[in-house]
């Protein structure tokens, strides 16, 4: 079974040469920055 850090590490290893794979992890942590803001704040 691979436990959750190791995971976490496969996430980040973005290659340094594919620009679209880091404006993606960018966008998406942006979009769940928002998202987690929003809910804290209606609840």
């Amino acid at each position: 079974m691979v436990n959750m850090e190791q995971l976490i590490l496969n996430v980040l290893a973005i290659p340094k040469d594919d620009p679209v794979a880091f404006t993606f992890f960018t966008g998406y942590m942006a979009m769940f920055a928002a998202s987690s803001f929003s809910l804290s704040e209606a609840l």
